[in-house]
């Protein structure tokens, strides 16, 4: 194959995934679902360029599941999941924030990890919403847990934890 016929083939790629995001209702619901699959990296770039407002209550809740899947630990749609997780920061907040508690309390510092991942890039105002949530799972009993707010603490300054003792 030429380098041309590469160029080609992406920019048709590109041009399926513009018309993809243009989607809503139950063609949404398919393409959430595929976002979770093993393969589901064309799903991913098609939710990343997908308008926030056409996300519908229940398709927020199973997006954010899927992409809490990919977020634990390394996986092949990481860096996707988070890409498409801070696009959407304003409109999963509700469900990024009980994740996080949920995942704090329960000591799953892998999810803890990844969510922390997506918190670090947001705009100031979505982290002040956090704020509490942050606080809430720094009370965590698992000292992983409490290791990745911290880290999340030095990369975004809003996020006020204690801080690391002396070693």
């Amino acid at each position: 194959m030429r380098l041309e016929d590469l160029k080609e083939l992406y920019t048709q790629y590109r041009v399926a995934v513009s018309e993809w995001a243009q989607k809503s209702g139950p063609e949404l619901d398919e393409l959430i679902r595929e976002a979770g699959a093993q393969d589901g990296a064309v799903a991913m770039e098609v939710l990343e360029a997908l308008p926030s407002r056409v996300l519908t209550g229940v398709q927020l809740d199973e997006l954010f599941q899927s992409l809490s899947f990919w977020l634990q630990g390394t996986s092949k749609l990481y860096g996707s999941a988070l890409r498409v997780m801070v696009r959407h920061s304003r409109a999963l907040l509700p469900q990024i924030e009980r994740g996080f508690v949920d995942a704090c309390m329960s000591g799953d510092d892998s999810l803890v990890r990844g969510l922390c991942h997506a918190l670090s890039p947001l705009d100031l105002e979505a982290q002040q919403s956090m704020k509490g949530a942050v606080v809430r799972g720094f009370g965590s009993s698992n000292p992983h847990v409490q290791e990745a707010i911290r880290d999340l603490a030095e990369r975004a300054r809003v996020f006020e934890v204690p801080q690391r003792g002396p070693k």
